[in-house]
């Protein structure tokens, strides 16, 4: 671009960050100024990103009675700098596992947590085991994947030997 004496251009820049970190560089205009004839600009700027966290990643319930129902909590925090926006979670379970609490599209700001309880009502003896995917816009981190498993508690069988107790007669 050619100017006049006096004239001036406006440069249009744009930053768009791919990550959460801190940006520099420089722009270097040349020119035909004879005591000037480069000019240097340094810019710099930060780039914001959410960042899913998961505490804790399992949750297992050990022994639990057939029909009874436990519950256990998993917190999802948000580390990064700007919100933490939430996608539809996906329990992939057998039927004995259900979402108690369901944090599905909420926003977490940075620096705080919400909670995503799941519950487990065994119904047979059989171990049951199943995941939670918590899908979020965190970059490097689209979704994570909470653990669940648990199985029944023994179930009480007896055993009594002998059968028969004879006293005899008794006086």
């Amino acid at each position: 671009t050619v100017l006049g004496p006096g004239d001036s251009v406006d440069l249009e820049l744009s930053f768009q960050p791919y990550a959460e970190a801190a940006y520099t560089g420089l722009i270097q205009i040349d020119s035909n100024d004879p005591d000037e004839p480069q000019v240097q600009v340094d810019v710099y700027g930060g780039g914001i990103a959410p960042d899913i966290d998961l505490q804790p990643t399992s949750l297992n319930y050990g022994q639990v009675g057939i029909g009874v129902t436990v519950v256990l909590d998993a917190e999802i925090w948000n580390l990064g700098s700007a919100d933490l926006n939430l996608g539809t979670l996906v329990l992939s379970a057998s039927a004995e596992f259900t979402l108690s609490v369901d944090p599905s599209s909420e926003v977490v700001l940075p620096g705080d947590h919400t909670v995503v309880s799941v519950s487990y009502t065994p119904v047979d003896q059989l171990a049951d085991t199943g995941d939670v995917e918590i899908p979020s816009d965190d970059p490097d981190e689209p979704t994570v994947t909470l653990l669940v498993g648990g199985q029944h508690e023994p179930v009480p069988d007896i055993d009594v030997d002998p059968l028969l107790v004879d006293f005899g007669q008794v006086d």
